[in-house]
């Protein structure tokens, strides 16, 4: 599926979300994003024992992502990474910047 994401991180992530959903959504899926946009993630999605926190959903399936000349941004304090892919993914013309590794571990 081709799905087009209005500049809003919330859509972003729903759009990911979508894209892992293998019934709805077979094969490579095109997640493609507004033009220039900067998606500032600001939560944690997912917390992974011993890997770390992700912004995103996990990519599960085949994906995309075109990014028309975007930026997808961690907020300031939002500690973690952007992607654990057990799938596979390309990345075409987006920035990613302000992710970190952070352990769960003490």
């Amino acid at each position: 599926a081709t799905l087009t994401v209005p500049c809003d991180a919330e859509a972003l992530i729903s759009a990911i979300a979508a894209a892992n959903d293998e019934a709805a959504n077979p094969g490579l899926d095109v997640v493609t994003l507004a033009s220039g946009c900067t998606y500032t993630l600001t939560r944690w999605i997912d917390v992974n024992a011993g890997e770390g926190v992700l912004a995103l959903p996990a990519v599960t399936s085949q994906l995309s992502i075109v990014g028309n000349g975007a930026t997808i941004q961690m907020a300031p304090g939002v500690e973690g990474r952007f992607f654990k892919v057990t799938g596979a993914l390309t990345l075409t013309d987006v920035t990613l910047t302000g992710a970190q590794r952070v352990s769960t571990l003490g």
